[in-house]
Formats: structure tokens, C-alpha cells, sequence
């Protein structure tokens, strides 16, 4: 099922268990299998001390309950959107968690036994969900620090004191070199620039940092032909693993639903999760490549035009699953084509215009609108003399509003001046979120081409 069942980190070795049965001392409302739904309901830390162990009690609709063992948990509550408002440990503190209307996380309050571990702190976010001040109190450092960002990112530029005073900056530029190097420059807050270059192996894999005079910073990296790190032996080392991150993990929806824990409890940083996710996956699609020429081509037009494109569309807000889709459906179509090029030993620089044709008229091609972005793309960086034609989109560049929706679904309702089929079409589409394609077809006996079903599915 491809759920963890071990993991190795720094002098633990965790063991998870989904098959046994919830502890008699559980809650009221504990389901006893509910290891069947995924869920872990133990876990083994095993160190040199030796070995703890953790159980967990879920309610019906999969919420945590409680936990017992090494580390004990109480009375965790829950609010009617389903966030964690709070729970008891086993050393007396209680922790309270609020949130706002957006059910964004505001406040975290921890109160017990032990003052020096008390504390009460209030965060301001900003439209985009990331959080811009950090108010505590009642804690051992009351200082309020707000955080400033230069662009789209999660991660603050700078910070600065109550007062709106500069008390760190942090900026980084990273460019794609030849080769797949990666140049990177950070700014500190004394103004001096600090560049350094990431050298990575064909697989992908960082092998060795360089500072600015090419000098080694650092050890040298190796690793196993699966990736896993090595030491200095040849030995696999099960505590060196520099990828053992949520996102690391392979894409399951327990994973999704605790990386959503760690951020409502002010854990991880809020993110664009659909935008994560494209980005985890052309990394991925690019580096399963053969070709290291054709991995540094699709990485500089996926990460520097598609993201680098939906990123300026999005503008703050949430990226949709149609413009993952999307986005994923354009790289495709460059592999697709990439891949006829190589079958028939041709490059974009060598490719014709007739063997592009004959390529988008063959029955067995496929992505062929997705290809022809691609095309018009490498065209632009002077990568091939290749032409295909676009079509100029006039629907809208972005989700619509609920009122806007609304609007178009009366006019349609109404408007007897568009027909009949395109007005049920339109209402299938703004009402109940119908796919074009899964009604619109062609008639008996005939075949549509890419450019005709793409521009079927563009109508209202």
C-alpha cells in the first residue's frame, strides 16, 4: 500500500504500526481498527536507551483522541471545521489552539506546571496565509518580531522589530547554470553577498558545494545507485538521509492530512499545496530522463517558464488542480515530442518543418497542443526554427468569482440568443463542474483534430 513502516534519524530507528487493535484504555468513542483506514496506531522509537513506544486512539472520522506511552496526550478537542483546538499532556500543561474565520491558525497557549515552559503567542497573517508577525507573551523572550517578504515565497526576506526597525535580512538569488549547476548568492544582514555553486550528478543527486573560488566547502557526497547516501566505506548510512522529509515521502493521504496537522498547529508554514505539488513532480518527470541534455532542457522550461508563468497568473492566491493539470499536461507534451524526435534521430535543432508535420498528422501522436507550446517556447529561446500556431484564448485567466458565476449562469438561463446546446453545456459546466469534453462530441462518422477539440472545449 505504500504506507512507512520504518524510518532511520540521527540515533532513532522508528518502526509504524497499522494492524493492531486500539489499547483498552483508549476514550470513549475509539474505533478499535482503526489501523484499517491508515492510520498509524503505534509507533516503536528505538535508540540506544532503548525502545518507546506510542499508541494512538482515533474516533470514527479518523481524528486523534488521545495517545499513550512515551508520549501521552489527552483530551484533544476539535471545532465544528475540524481543527485542533486543544489537548492535555502527560507532564499537567494544557495546550490551546485558536483560529480565525479562514481557519487559519492564530493562537497557540500552552499553560502548566512548569512555568518556564508557558507560553502564549498571537500571530498576524497576511492575505496569502503566510504569517507577517509574531506577538508572545507570557513567555521567556516577549519580543515581537515582524516578517517581510520580497516576492511570492513562504520563507521571510527580512525581519524587523515592533518598531519597524531591520533586525535580519536574507536574500538569495539562484540561476540554473550549464551543466545543471546551480549558482546561488545569499545577502546577510551586514549587505555582503555570499555566492556558492551546488554541483549535481547525472541522476540528480548534490555530489559537491564549491564557493566562489571553486574551492570544495564541505565533504564530498556519494550515493548508491538508488540513491541512498553513503560513508566514506561504501557503506549505505541509515542516519545520513538527507531527503527524509513529508515531501520526500512518496504522495499518500495520511501524509497530506499531517502535513495539514503540522500547519494548523503553526508547525510547518502555510503553502501553496497544488503549486508544491508541481513542483515535487517536474522535478521528479525531469529527472527520470535518460538524456542529461534533454533533463537540463525540460528543467529549464518547466521550472523557469511553466512555474515561473503560473506563478505570475496565481498572484498570491491558491493554484487550482485544472492549472496543475495543465501545467503537467505541457511537460508531457515535450517529453512526447522529445522522445519522436529521438526515435527517428532528430533534435529540435535539426527537426524540419515537414517532419514536424508529419509528426502532428500521424494518428498515434498524441499531447499535440501541449507540443506546440513547447515548440513556440524553444522557438523564443532560439532552440529550433519550428512554427506552430496558437490560438489566442478570450475566456478568463483565472477562477471566477461566485457572483461573476452566478451572472453567466442567468444569462445562459435566459439568453435565447445563444443555443439551446450551449447554453445546457455552459450550465453543466458552471453548476455542477462538468468536464467539456464528457459532453461535448462530434457528430457521427467524423474526426475531430487537436486544434478543433481544443477549440470546442474553449466555448462557453
Amino acid at each position: 500500500m505504500g504506507r512507512l513502516t520504518e524510518a532511520y534519524v540521527a540515533g532513532h530507528h522508528y518502526t509504524y504500526d497499522y494492524t493492531s487493535p486500539a489499547s483498552a484504555a483508549c476514550p470513549t468513542g475509539t474505533r478499535a481498527n482503526a489501523g484499517l483506514n491508515t492510520n498509524r496506531v503505534r509507533l516503536l522509537d528505538q535508540t540506544a536507551a532503548g525502545t518507546a513506544e506510542t499508541r494512538y486512539c482515533y474516533d470514527a472520522a479518523d481524528r486523534l483522541l488521545a495517545t499513550e506511552g512515551a508520549t501521552a496526550l489527552s483530551d484533544v478537542t476539535y471545532d465544528e471545521s475540524g481543527n485542533t483546538t486543544g489537548w492535555a499532556s502527560a507532564d499537567g500543561s494544557t495546550t490551546k489552539l485558536r483560529w480565525d474565520g479562514s481557519d487559519r491558525n492564530i493562537r497557540v497557549q500552552t499553560t502548566g506546571p512548569n512555568t518556564a515552559q508557558n507560553a502564549n503567542v498571537e500571530y498576524t497573517r497576511d492575505a496569502s496565509n503566510r504569517i507577517v508577525r509574531r506577538d508572545p507573551r507570557d513567555c521567556d523572550n516577549n519580543t515581537v518580531t515582524r516578517y517581510g517578504f520580497t516576492g511570492d515565497g513562504d520563507a521571510p526576506d527580512l525581519t524587523l522589530n515592533a518598531d519597524g526597525r531591520l533586525t535580519s535580512l536574507s536574500l538569495s538569488l539562484s540561476l540554473s547554470l550549464p551543466g545543471g549547476v546551480l549558482y546561488t548568492t545569499k545577502v546577510g544582514s551586514d549587505g555582503a553577498f555570499t555566492p556558492s555553486f551546488e554541483h549535481l550528478s547525472v541522476r540528480g543527486d548534490l555530489v559537491l558545494t564549491t564557493d566562489a573560488a571553486g574551492r570544495q566547502a564541505g565533504e564530498l557526497r556519494t550515493f548508491d545507485p538508488y540513491g541512498q547516501p553513503l560513508k566514506t566505506d561504501g557503506t549505505v548510512d541509515p542516519h545520513n538521509v538527507p531527503d527524509n522529509t513529508l515531501d520526500a515521502l512518496p504522495p499518500r493521504k495520511p501524509l497530506e492530512h499531517l502535513r495539514s496537522v503540522l500547519v494548523a498547529a503553526g508547525a510547518l508554514p502555510h503553502r501553496d499545496e497544488q503549486m508544491s505539488r508541481l513542483e515535487r513532480w517536474i522535478t521528479q518527470a525531469v529527472s527520470e530522463r535518460p538524456d542529461p541534455a534533454q533533463q537540463q532542457l525540460l528543467r529549464s522550461y518547466g521550472i523557469w517558464h511553466l512555474l515561473r508563468r503560473l506563478r505570475r497568473r496565481v498572484e498570491g492566491t491558491e493554484t487550482t488542480h485544472n492549472q496543475l493539470a495543465t501545467a503537467r499536461q505541457h511537460l508531457r507534451g515535450a517529453m512526447v515530442f522529445l522522445d519522436w524526435l529521438a526515435s527517428h534521430d532528430l533534435t529540435l535543432a535539426t527537426c524540419g518543418q515537414p517532419d514536424f508535420d508529419r509528426w502532428l498528422t500521424d494518428d498515434k501522436a498524441t499531447h499535440r497542443d501541449e507540443a506546440g507550446h513547447f515548440v513556440r517556447w524553444a522557438k523564443k529561446q532560439k532552440l529550433t526554427r519550428l512554427t506552430y500556431s496558437a490560438v489566442r484564448w478570450g475566456g478568463p485567466v483565472r477562477v471566477i468569482d461566485t457572483e461573476t458565476r452566478w451572472e453567466q449562469a442567468r444569462r445562459l438561463l435566459n439568453d435565447r440568443s445563444v443555443k439551446p446546446e450551449d447554453r445546457v453545456a455552459g450550465l453543466l459546466i458552471l453548476l455542477y463542474a462538468q468536464w467539456p469534453s464528457g459532453h461535448q462530441s462530434p457528430h457521427p462518422g467524423t474526426r475531430r483534430t487537436p486544434r478543433q477539440r481544443s477549440t470546442a472545449a474553449a466555448r462557453p
